[in-house]
């Protein structure tokens, strides 16, 4: 079902947006005029050293410049010398030249180490970061290369105060997951990301490619995007060719081994025995008949599973033009072979950036290809944990050539399944290409004013792959027959942009004002096939049928099996129309107002639409006669305010009534039936838009002579008509319907500070970002006082949920109050004589029963803490000295909670599954000292399946998460290989990990299941070696 009526009203517009855009570009193709004249020199910076790469281009026509070769050399021609020349070096003080008469202008570029004076990109054009009204932060390309990584949003962590990166699996297909101050709304959380100038996809980026990355934190800074920005933006500008005329090839390398971080300690078979015997002997006559034996078997299962992986990575850039028409090629590769056996992931990219000028017309392309291929762990890794260290990886007696312990070899044997032998016999694998293609087009109308459009296409496809061979690797599972199943998905993407920019300064006047349209299709259709190489005869018996042996591997050789076949699509629009007005005084006043109407055909007709505003001031105090502090250079005050809107989680329909097919109905005394529709979801057309209100009170400093600079920030974001999932009554059969109610509340403050400094070839960098973030559920719905995730622990509860006055995903649990010593205590503890506990005996855990009603329910659950972290912290320390550098990187998070569900699980001694060591200490009527309930079948006191603070913990950390030191040749060597630059490094990642967590790893992720580790993949660690080379 398609959104008619945002497409038919706008279809229009579009066209005939993109048709003048491109009829202004023929017309003023060729408008260029005047005598050219070639303007030369040298830049250097205040110690006399070469600025290579250093941008010179003409002030109001960005498009038309070149930079700095390796030593500072630039060229540039001209077509008008009346020209000002704006001179620019990441960290340094630009400078503005008027040409004149002048063939030759050396520059000496001062150094300001947080570039207070440099341009970044916002929202559909660029700002002086010392002119902003919003909370904004930047990070380098080169800084986000220093982690080594696939995915450039792992470069971002400990970078940007606010920010949190989230990766708790080591698996090579685990995605980094990025929030921006906080959880506000119990759906996505996710921010928007603009790859240049168009939204995409950070995980398709190569991290090589990136020039720089610009974060919007704040309503206003974010407002202009409207109601994809509630979670923030994050704006990615990717390198372009060079323009100085000169051909540059630059080649990277890196090699290393993955090592698993941490580690789960489960029993040795002795081990393992004596916990079987302890259990058998509180229900005597239980227990498997093999307790008693002798095995010579001992496997460590984590040992077999796990091992050192590897990862490498290649990347090929070619680059060159001149001011009118610049290209850059580059090419990656990055291969990792996962710490658990079988896993690995391989990507390709390339991509080819063009960018050509010509009188007042410019026009771009950027075009890039991914290609990723993943071979998958064909078994579970959870059920690989449980099993016991007596059975054998291998064992030649079985015809899978796999060890299981079999009902025939002993009596109640615990259900298990091989998963090294599992997973020989399952071929997994899953590939996605993807192909993004951007075009962009602009025009210089007249001075000031610029026409820009914008069209981007994003298609995925992705396919699955899964074969099982026939095998037997399970004490009671038998997979007697092939299968197959394949899955075919295509993902559709485009983006259209048209906007006007007008930028003048009359006096000490500078106004700039932008409006434009937006207009964004989305698409996504698969299907899917499996079959069985089976099928039922009359008789009701099974036969094997096609698959004739392992080389019939396709869906079509077991056509005469049981078949089955899925497929589904949905469609969605969006409409928008946006407007920005900015204003400066004397470069000391700034104000700023942004307005965005969204259209969205996932809501209702009647709410489709929202307005989205904001507003912002500035004050640079600095810049007042009456400031005279010589330590403080720079100084500026900001506020601002914002209302931004979210559709959230929703699918496609969720406004409408949804229907499914292929379920059969008896009409009349026919006996056959026939083909029909239910529905599964109640309509609700009254949903209407999630909104955040954002105010941000903050200040940016430069001190000692600009050489400590900083920014602070006071927060409040209050979300309002959450989009939350109302679960009906189970009876109606119906899935949950999507409402607005309940209201979350994010406040905090941000700093981050810089400091650099220099002494002759000694040069050194500090960098400190710090957030600190309180979350809480102001609001709910009168008719859904608590939120739930899906995630469940071993009784089947979860044991987050979120209630009104508390943050999002809370623990609730029950208290403990340690263990029963005695009978007399078990008696002692009761209401009115009524045991509290009636199934408990010494040994077990006592719970407190809050409320004092005799009975243990959910009246007694207890607020216990958060697993959302209150403070992030990250370190940065950096320095060189002659050819050699060194940086360190450290990143923590504080006063958030862990609940283990590993150790609920595995240190559940009430079974014959396998056991953490953690759990072995039990009680007994001779060991009492000791925290761990005693080991009886069945758990009937609940010891370890009543979600309890028993298993929460202290969940924060200090990770040393990259160290790297690098050298870099002397030019008297490289300049006899004809090579510009060549640098080797190691680096070490995720090194060390201060916590007190007993689990995997602290960094745990989610929203309403924060802080609950269910992860089963550990993290790992690595040790790299690395080559740069530029020619």
């Amino acid at each position: 079902m398609k959104a008619k009526q945002l497409e038919n009203q706008q279809y229009s517009i579009r066209i005939l947006s993109l048709a003048l855009l491109m009829f202004l570009m023929f017309v003023f193709s060729n408008s260029a005029f005047g005598q050219n004249v070639t303007v030369s020199g040298n830049i250097v910076d205040k110690s006399g050293e070469p600025l290579p790469g250093a941008t010179i281009v003409v002030k109001g026509n960005e498009t038309k410049g070149t930079q700095t070769d390796f030593d500072g050399n630039y060229s540039i021609e001209l077509i008008d010398t009346t020209v000002t020349l704006v001179f620019r070096f990441l960290g340094h003080i630009s400078k503005e030249i008027e040409v004149g008469s002048q063939t030759v202008i050396n520059i000496v570029l001062e150094g300001d180490p947080e570039s207070l004076d440099e341009v970044i990109v916002v929202g559909y054009g660029t700002q002086k970061k010392s002119d902003l009204t919003g909370a904004v932060s930047s990070v380098k390309g080169e800084d986000i290369k220093k982690f080594a990584t696939s995915t450039a949003a792992d470069g971002l962590q400990g970078n940007v105060a606010g920010l949190v990166v989230r990766r708790s699996s080591g698996n090579p297909r685990a995605g980094a997951s990025i929030n921006i101050r906080g959880f506000r709304s119990i759906g996505g959380n996710t921010p928007l990301i603009i790859i240049d100038g168009i939204q995409g996809n950070f995980d398709l980026l190569n991290p090589d490619d990136i020039e720089s990355i610009e974060v919007l934190k704040d309503g206003a800074a974010a407002a202009i995007y409207g109601s994809l920005s509630a979670n923030g933006v994050v704006l990615v500008t990717t390198k372009t060719g060079s323009k100085d005329g000169k051909l540059k090839i630059d080649y990277s390398s890196y090699y290393g081994v993955d090592q698993i971080n941490n580690t789960l300690d489960f029993a040795n078979t002795f081990q393992y025995l004596e916990m079987a015997k302890k259990i058998e002997a509180s229900s005597p006559g239980s227990a498997p008949t093999y307790i008693n034996d002798t095995f010579s078997t001992n496997t460590n299962w984590m040992d077999e599973l796990f091992g050192n992986g590897s990862i490498q990575n290649n990347n090929l850039t070619v680059s060159g033009g001149t001011s009118d028409l610049n290209f850059l090629v580059s090419a990656g590769l990055n291969k990792r072979d996962g710490i658990l056996k079988g896993e690995s992931r391989k990507k390709q990219q390339v991509r080819a950036k063009v960018n050509g000028t010509k009188g007042r017309v410019t026009l771009g392309a950027n075009i890039y290809y991914v290609q990723t291929d993943d071979n998958i762990f064909g078994s579970n890794l959870n059920r690989a944990y449980q099993l016991m260290p007596i059975i054998p990886v291998r064992d030649p007696s079985k015809d899978s050539g796999f060890g299981y312990i079999s009902d025939d070899d002993f009596n109640g044997v615990p259900d298990h399944t091989n998963p090294i032998g599992e997973d020989a016999f399952n071929d997994n694998t899953r590939k996605e290409r993807n192909l993004v293609t951007n075009f962009s087009g602009s025009i210089d109308i007249i001075e000031g004013l610029k026409l820009t459009g914008r069209v981007g296409i994003e298609n995925a496809n992705v396919s699955t792959y899964d074969r099982i061979r026939p095998h037997r690797v399970s004490n009671k599972r038998e997979v007697e027959y092939h299968y197959v199943e394949e899955y075919r998905s295509e993902y559709l993407q485009t983006n259209y942009e048209g906007f006007l920019n007008y930028d003048n300064t009359f006096g000490k006047h500078t106004i700039g004002l932008l409006a434009g349209i937006s207009k964004q299709d989305i698409s996504l259709n698969w299907i899917g096939a499996s079959v069985e190489g089976k099928k039922i005869l009359d008789d009701g018996t099974e036969v094997s049928t096609g698959f004739l042996d392992s080389a019939f591997n396709t869906l079509n050789a077991g056509s005469d099996g049981i078949r089955n076949n899925y497929g589904s699509g949905w469609e969605t629009a969006r409409h928008s129309i946006y407007g920005r007005v900015n204003y400066s005084y004397d470069n000391r006043y700034f104000l700023q107002g942004t307005i965005r109407r969204d259209g969205s055909s996932r809501f209702g007709a009647s709410n489709r639409y929202g307005v989205f505003p904001s507003v912002a001031a500035g004050w640079k105090i600095s810049s007042e006669d009456f400031f005279d502090i010589d330590a403080i250079n720079f100084l500026k005050l900001r506020t601002s305010w914002g209302r931004l809107g979210s559709e959230s989680n929703l699918g496609a329909y969720d406004y409408a009534v949804n229907t499914v097919s292929g379920y059969r109905y008896p009409f009349g005394t026919n006996e056959l039936q026939s083909l029909g529709i239910t529905f599964r979801d109640f309509p609700n057309p009254s949903l209407q838009w999630e909104t955040t209100v954002n105010i941000n009170v903050g200040l940016d400093f430069g001190l000692l002579d600009n050489q400590l600079t900083g920014a602070i920030n006071y927060y409040q974001r209050n979300t309002e008509d959450m989009i939350i999932p109302a679960i009906p009554p189970n009876s109606s059969g119906f899935n949950p319907i999507f409402t607005n109610g309940g209201d979350v509340e994010n406040k905090g403050i941000e700093v981050e500070l810089n400091y650099k400094n220099s002494s002759k070839e000694f040069k050194y960098d500090l960098g400190l970002v710090f957030a600190h973030n309180k979350n809480e559920l102001t609001k709910v719905n009168k008719d859904t006082d608590t939120y739930t995730g899906d995630a469940t622990t071993l009784d089947g509860s979860p044991a987050n949920i979120s209630k009104l006055g508390h943050p999002i995903g809370s623990f609730w649990l029950y208290q403990t109050d340690g263990i029963f010593q005695s009978q007399a205590e078990v008696d002692a503890h009761n209401v009115n004589g009524d045991l509290i506990q009636p199934l408990a005996a010494p040994g077990d855990i006592r719970f407190k029963d809050v409320n004092g009603d005799g009975q243990l329910n959910d009246d007694d659950l207890v607020y216990s803490g958060s697993g959302i972290p209150k403070v992030t912290l990250g370190l940065n320390l950096s320095g060189s000295y002659k050819g050699f550098d060194a940086y360190v990187q450290f990143y923590g998070a504080f006063g958030q909670k862990g609940y283990n569900t590993i150790r609920q699980n595995y240190e559940a001694n009430d079974n014959y599954r396998n056991y953490l060591v953690s759990g072995l200490n039990t009680w007994t009527p001779t060991n009492t000292d000791t925290n761990i309930p005693r080991a009886v079948l069945g758990d009937p006191n609940q010891n370890s399946s009543k979600n309890s603070d028993r298993f929460l913990e202290d969940a924060s950390y200090l990770r040393l998460r990259n160290v790297q030191f690098g050298y870099t040749l002397p030019s008297s060597i490289t300049d006899n290989l004809n090579i510009g630059k060549m640098r080797f490094y190691i680096s070490l990642q995720n090194l060390l990990t201060i916590t007190d967590y007993s689990g995997i790893d602290p960094e745990i992720g989610g929203t309403l299941n924060a802080g609950s580790d269910f992860v089963s993949y550990p993290n790992i660690k690595t040790s790299l070696f690395g080559v740069q080379v530029n020619f």
